[in-house]
C-alpha cells in the first residue's frame, strides 16, 4: 500500500508502515539545475502499526512548529489526523 498527502508518502509491507515527508527541491548552492522543483523524500520512520504512524507524524510535525498554546496544539494534532482519516476514505 502507498498513499501519499500534501506533506507525506506512507508506504507498507506486510511488517511495518514507514513515513516520509515531502518537500519541493528549491534553488541553492550546490542543488543541480534539473532537480530544481522535483519532490525530495525525507524518511521519518517505520511503525508497525498505523496508529503509531499518525502519532509519529504529530510528533514530527509539532516539532517543526512554534505553536505556543495548547489549543494551538489540539488544533493542529486534529488537522494532521484528519488528513490521514480523509486518505482512508
Amino acid at each position: 500500500m502507498i498513499f501519499e498527502t500534501e506533506e507525506y508518502k506512507v508506504t507498507s509491507d506486510k511488517h511495518q508502515f514507514t513515513l516520509y515527508s515531502l518537500s519541493v527541491v528549491e534553488a541553492g548552492e550546490g542543488v543541480a539545475p534539473e532537480k530544481v522543483g522535483t519532490v525530495k523524500y525525507s524518511f521519518i520512520g517505520h511503525y508497525p502499526k498505523f496508529d503509531m504512524l499518525v502519532r509519529g507524524a504529530i510528533k514530527h510535525e509539532l516539532s517543526q512548529q512554534s505553536v505556543l498554546d495548547l489549543d494551538g496544539i489540539h488544533n493542529h494534532i486534529e488537522s494532521i489526523a484528519a488528513k490521514f482519516e480523509g486518505v482512508l476514505r
